[in-house]
């Protein structure tokens, strides 16, 4: 993410790492598509644009302050709960 990166939490929600740390995920709403960069990529991958999208944040596990570690990157809000829901699997709690 760049300084200046506009981002709205839309769901937050709680997971188990190695079964037993609680820690935070975030889909954040953002205003732009932070593309790739690597030539070999479609253009819609590639380039950054201008386009409302979701990206996943995850807490880190390095015991300091509360930190989060971006993950992918989504056009809809639904692909972004899915593939939290796909990776972190049965111990994953959204908040209402």
């Amino acid at each position: 993410m760049t300084h200046g990166d506009k981002m709205e939490v839309v769901k937050r929600g709680r997971w188990l790492y190695a079964g037993s740390r609680s820690l935070e995920v975030l889909i954040v709403r953002q205003e732009r598509w932070h593309g790739t960069g690597d030539d070999e990529d479609p253009l819609e991958l590639r380039d950054d644009r201008d386009v409302e999208c979701f990206r996943v944040l995850f807490e880190t596990v390095d015991g300091c302050e509360p930190h989060f570690a971006g993950g992918d990157q989504h056009l809809t809000v639904e692909d972004a709960i899915h593939a939290v829901e796909t990776l972190v699997g049965a111990t994953l709690q959204w908040d209402p």
